[in-house]
């Protein structure tokens, strides 16, 4: 769907009132969009899995969930530079109708508080003479369980839909509860807590616990982590009262609007019951 830059202000300016959400992040979502419609027509739709931050506000909405960037599970592709650089632009190169252009302006590695590194390819995306740039990141590592799946997802300006695989949610929770175990008060990502509870708050009818146990015990093995149900719990109560995770928490909560007045004891709260299903 051809759109104008006109067009997309009156749009964003709409969705921004409806939504209560900054017209930036509606600008963002929409380049997002259009690359991801790009991966949809291209050879390389099931070797890319949506996942992160793109993928959860895609679940909750946007006005619960947004994210700076596209994160991506490589599926039988190699993490090369060259290779990298060479399958983003074919996908920027294909022509979807939409009147948006895409440059490659670089790439380099990365590696978060993941177990596993990868590498992010910096785009800039124009319409007309509006220029948006953001990062693709493109990592491998941790298993899916039982394994990606098919997902309609929506974009949210034009509403299109769009065949693509993502993570499930179960997998999901399994490394985002990991991390935390993991991690303990050493975790300075306040968004696996708050992406832990949300899903709680709104997915909790999709998850299969079966299959979430399956995933935790996966995700554990593969990152060669132990740590028995009583350790968890004692373990949350620590970071509950732990000062610096709680000021970090407020900050999270002032920077993303869409966070509300929740307070951080009631986010560990959720947190225990995926500890009481896992285990």
């Amino acid at each position: 769907m051809k759109i104008n830059k006109d067009s997309l202000k009156a749009r964003a300016n709409n969705l921004s009132k409806e939504l209560n959400i900054s017209q930036n992040v509606i600008y963002n979502r929409f380049f997002f969009d259009a690359f991801l419609s790009r991966l949809a027509l291209s050879k390389y739709k099931d070797k890319l899995v949506l996942k992160g931050g793109l993928y959860l506000s895609s679940l909750f909405g946007i006005n619960n969930r947004s994210t700076m960037d596209i994160d991506f599970y490589a599926k039988q592709v190699a993490l090369e530079k060259d290779n990298l650089i060479s399958i983003i632009g074919e996908i920027c190169a294909i022509n979807s109708g939409d009147g948006v252009s895409f440059k490659i302006m670089g790439i380099e590695e990365i590696r978060d508080e993941d177990e596993y590194g990868g590498y992010q390819i910096k785009v800039q995306a124009h319409l007309e003479n509006v220029r948006h740039e953001f990062g693709i990141d493109v990592a491998t590592g941790d298993p899916i369980t039982p394994s990606e799946e098919s997902y309609d997802y929506k974009c949210l300006v034009s509403g299109e839909t769009l065949s693509l695989k993502t993570y499930n949610l179960e997998t999901v929770i399994s490394e985002k509860l990991q991390t935390i175990l993991s991690r303990g008060i050493l975790n300075s990502r306040s968004k696996d807590y708050y992406d832990l509870y949300i899903i709680n708050k709104t997915q909790i009818d999709k998850v299969d616990v079966l299959t979430l146990k399956n995933a935790y015990n996966k995700t554990s093995s593969y990152r060669h982590f132990s740590i028995t149900k009583n350790d968890a719990l004692n373990l949350l109560d620590a970071i509950k009262e732990n000062e610096q995770i709680n000021a970090r928490w407020n900050t999270y909560c002032k920077k993303n609007n869409y966070v509300g007045d929740v307070d951080f004891a009631s986010i560990i709260e959720c947190i225990k019951m995926w500890v009481d299903l896992v285990f």
